[in-house]
């Protein structure tokens, strides 16, 4: 557990280092907003009876490219004088050795964004989706059964130390439109300077790295913004979690061994894990479009029971969108 002091320093540096993830956040609660994770009826079912859900390497995913779209947006404005020089300049003032320092760390963690990022994507929810999702993400997703879990927002919320994966809103934008998002960023650390001074030179060198790395993790390109993205990122060589240390596997997913974390749905509220088993975490599921509706639901709502859920009945909707033939 963290004291309140902690707590009070770590959300003012948020606020400094990642002002745009940090007004999206409040967003959020402020509209009670959900989130839903659109995926196959089989991995639903293994989500809900085995209360665990799969980050997956970036490597093997369909957000691959994008990663490497956020280094470049990052690089882009790192060289614009009106944002990463701005900072570089901050940060001469604070120490004349941690600029270079701090530029090595993030060139440093290049092979981890590229190789050692594990994810799981999310989409915000829309009420007025609650009869049938989303198309284009029916159309992306799931395969022939497919399956929006839509999930409540406040577990992706928390920070907390035991696990170090972070729900980050995803911006959408190209290298040139990046450069302001960063020169926010230069103008809090130029008006919260006392703040940073106050840091020791190791804590905010590694404040700073984390929101670099973070940010250049959430970027993708302008063409995506439908999908409204949130993404869980886990780091292990660079952020390890004492939880999810332990939750490390090896699968086999269309034929492709693969290293997995399967982060569990179940509550340890000794290690301030709460708020993740299948009746806090799940608000209500969607079946997608498809010949085997009927079948199913029965079998979600078959699970949903056998996890206690009361109200399963009513918590499995069948997307009123009509199926086409394929």
């Amino acid at each position: 557990m963290w004291d309140e002091d902690l707590i009070e320093l770590t959300n003012k540096l948020l606020d400094i280092f990642l002002p745009y993830d940090r007004r999206e956040r409040q967003r959020i609660k402020d509209t009670g907003k959900r989130f839903v994770h659109y995926t196959s009826a089989e991995a639903a079912v293994s989500i809900i009876e085995n209360q665990e859900i799969w980050l997956r390497n970036s490597n093997l995913m369909n957000d691959f490219s994008e990663i490497q779209h956020g280094e470049e947006c990052w690089k882009y404005a790192w060289k614009a004088e009106s944002a990463g020089g701005r900072i570089k300049s901050v940060l001469r003032r604070l120490d004349e050795t941690l600029l270079p320092e701090m530029e090595q760390q993030f060139a440093d963690q290049f092979q981890s964004r590229f190789g050692e990022v594990y994810l799981l994507s999310l989409s915000e929810h829309e009420d007025h989706e609650n009869a049938h999702g989303r198309l284009s993400m029916w159309r992306a997703y799931g395969g022939n059964t497919n399956v929006a879990l839509v999930l409540k927002t406040a577990p992706f919320m928390r920070v907390s130390t035991e696990v170090t994966a972070f729900s980050s809103k995803v911006l959408y934008t190209n290298p040139a439109e990046f450069v302001p998002y960063m020169a926010e960023v230069a103008t809090l650390m130029e008006q919260n300077y006392e703040t940073l001074s106050s840091l020791t030179r190791e804590a905010l060198g590694v404040i700073l790295s984390m929101a670099f790395h973070f940010a250049a993790l959430s970027t993708k390109h302008p063409g995506f913004k439908e999908e409204q993205e949130w993404r869980v990122l886990y780091c292990p060589d660079t952020y390890p979690s004492s939880i999810l240390s332990e939750c490390e596997h090896i699968a086999c997913i269309s034929g492709v061994p693969q290293k997995i974390y399967k982060v569990p749905l179940r509550d340890d509220p000794d290690r301030d894990y709460i708020g993740v088993n299948p009746e806090d975490i799940i608000d209500c599921i969607i079946v997608g479009p498809t010949a085997f509706s009927k079948t199913v639901r029965d079998a979600l709502v078959a699970v949903l029971k056998r996890k206690g859920l009361r109200h399963a009945e009513e918590m499995v909707v069948v997307s009123d969108i009509p199926l086409r033939g394929r």
